[in-house]
């Protein structure tokens, strides 16, 4: 009966700003306070939470068939979504809840013999966005047989003048509603097939573009829907790469796991707990560091086969763990059905360094660089491929890299550090200067001393290939205004 008083803002306040939710908090308490009279010792809170005094209360189950909290509803969406999933955990004896305990199936064309069937071009297509699609959704199945599909992908190919025109469809098949359509127009649709940036671009785009418009539907009832809303706002928190709300990924997955215990909800924890970690929101602790693995475990446990838990667990170990013998396996696994999953491919970049192999890793990095640049990845590849950048001696590409990845987030504060440092570096004190203004106006107790000398400070690349002692020569005249 206790929850913190963050969860509360966030769940019945989420449109707010922090003060205004807090204040919202105080004054609601107040008025529940004032509503119980003389039992308003009830209610009970600190600084941290609010909760029941479970010695002074009686709780009453619901009567059958009764919804739980029913006739009870608020206007924001973060509550309406989570008094849904709780309704639906509470539901009525002997329902089958296919949120809980379903599979969501994705058809990715038509079956391969039949007379209808799609261009084999076109097969490849369903199934290369289908498989991605799936894969951000916990518990789904794609197959060409489901006569009972909860979507539907279908890709035709048609001609446009002297070109040819790939157009895709994703559409909600119990409702008959289009998801999202994207086409693109070549002058050869199997040079395109062969093009690992160009098709695995399209691909990843249609896929992200159909899971954000999938998860908006945010309908109670729908398992995809609901699972691909647990699974892109999860991502899409950590993504702002914004102090106040990276955490929120962690509320969401809690929330997530309560229904369905599923692989990749613990792995998207883990990549998120490293993401806050690299970010310097979470310290770098053995107990931290051991959580981690442990979720990363019980992901591998859950879903061993899912392309999209292998691409993370991969991902997880070659960066944060430097487990490269772990990351390149998984990788593998991931890669056979998803062969441009940027997760699995920045893994299989870093073991391939680790082995020596420094110009394929360059190679493989530049391409998942440019394959994830217009989704909402492109921030975080842009960042990875600088590091890649960095340990190849690759300075100049570094910055510009660095630099898409700041103006795609601003509040990005990994690639900010880095161009900092490496102006100085090279001696471009002007451009280090404003650069420093800017991370410090989202990293207020940035200074560059930490940066310089600060051991614990989170510039691990940064040190270990020569660019902070050559910085030293010229950071430490000034501080950022």
């Amino acid at each position: 009966m206790k929850r913190s008083r963050r969860w509360i803002e966030q769940t019945l306040w989420s449109d707010r700003g922090i003060e205004q939710a807090k204040g919202s908090l105080r004054q609601t308490l107040f008025d529940l306070r004032r509503g119980l009279g003389a039992y308003s010792e009830v209610l009970r809170s600190d600084r941290a939470s609010v909760w029941l005094d479970v010695t002074k209360v009686q709780v009453i189950p619901p009567e059958t068939g009764r919804a739980f909290l029913e006739g009870f509803d608020a206007p924001d969406p973060q509550f309406r979504d989570w008094l849904a999933r709780r309704r639906l955990k509470h539901g009525r004896p002997g329902v089958v809840d296919p949120l809980v305990s379903g599979m969501v199936r994705i058809q990715c064309g038509l079956p391969w013999t039949a007379k209808e069937a799609e261009p084999l071009t076109a097969r490849i297509v369903n199934d290369r966005v289908g498989g991605i699609i799936s894969g951000f959704i916990a518990q789904s199945t794609r197959s060409v047989l489901h006569a009972d599909a909860d979507l539907i992908v279908r890709t035709s190919i048609e001609e446009a003048g002297k070109k040819l025109m790939l157009a895709v469809q994703v559409v909600d098949a119990r409702r008959d509603e289009l998801i999202h359509t994207e086409h693109c127009i070549v002058d050869n649709v199997v040079q395109l097939l062969e093009d690992s940036v160009e098709f695995g671009r399209f691909c990843w785009q249609v896929a992200d573009t159909a899971l954000e418009q999938l998860a908006q539907l945010r309908r109670s009832s729908d398992a995809a829907a609901m699972r691909a809303a647990w699974s892109q706002d999860a991502v899409r928190a950590v993504l702002t790469f914004d102090h106040k709300v990276m955490p929120k990924s962690l509320h969401i997955l809690d929330e997530a796991t309560e229904l369905i215990d599923d692989g990749l909800f613990h792995a998207l924890r883990a990549w998120a707990q490293m993401s806050l970690i690299m970010e310097g929101r979470f310290e770098e602790t053995t107990e931290t560091i051991s959580s981690i693995r442990a979720l990363l475990d019980r992901a591998s446990k859950a879903s061993p086969g899912d392309p999209v838990v292998n691409s993370l667990v991969a991902n997880v170990s070659a960066i944060l763990l430097a487990d490269f013998e772990r990351a390149s396996s998984h990788a593998v696994l991931a890669l056979k059905s998803q062969p441009n999953n940027i997760f699995a491919v920045q893994a299989k970049s870093l073991a391939l360094f680790h082995i020596g192999a420094y110009e394929e890793a360059y190679l493989l990095s530049r391409q998942n660089r440019d394959v994830a640049e217009p989704t909402k990845y492109g921030a975080m590849c842009n960042l990875h491929h600088a590091l890649l950048c960095l340990r190849t001696r690759r300075s100049e590409e570094a910055v510009l890299v660095s630099r898409a990845a700041v103006e795609a987030v601003p509040s990005y504060r990994a690639p900010s550090r880095q161009l900092v440092a490496l102006y100085a570096a090279s001696g471009k004190l002007e451009k280090a200067k404003a650069q420093a203004s800017l991370l410090k106006s989202v990293e207020p107790d940035f200074t560059t001393e930490k940066l310089l000398m600060d051991e614990a400070y989170p510039a691990n690349t940064l040190r270990e290939v020569g660019v902070i002692n050559r910085a030293k020569r010229h950071l430490g005249d000034f501080e950022p205004d």
